[in-house]
């Protein structure tokens, strides 16, 4: 995805919940490259959980089953950022399922 220099973009973070019961994931979430900066935002409360994120300690309390939980990811590129940054998200069930994670690779324009 190109973001121009000096903007920024959103990304949608969906987590669903595939099983057949309710479940909680906690999410860890890369923080930054060079001259990019990634801050994450809970979708419905609309405040920031980019220090939990990024700690792995953010739970999605519980997601029923067929539902979604969804978190706002926006990267920041600098004037100066390199050429690409790429940055990862992993969701882990509290049920002990595998985990998911997602990459991105954001390209400045």
């Amino acid at each position: 995805m190109p973001i121009a220099r000096g903007t920024s973009q959103y990304f949608p973070v969906l987590i669903w919940n595939d099983g057949q019961g309710p479940a909680s994931f906690k999410l860890k979430g890369t923080g930054a490259a060079s001259g990019y900066t990634v801050s994450f935002f809970d979708h419905r409360a609309g405040k920031s959980v980019t220090d939990a994120v990024r700690k792995g300690t953010f739970s999605t309390g519980t997601v029923a089953p067929g539902a979604a939980f969804a978190l706002r990811m926006v990267v920041k590129v600098s004037a100066t950022a390199a050429g690409s940054g790429s940055f990862v998200v992993t969701a882990s069930s509290t049920a002990g399922t595998p985990k998911d994670v997602v990459k991105g690779v954001v390209r400045a324009t």
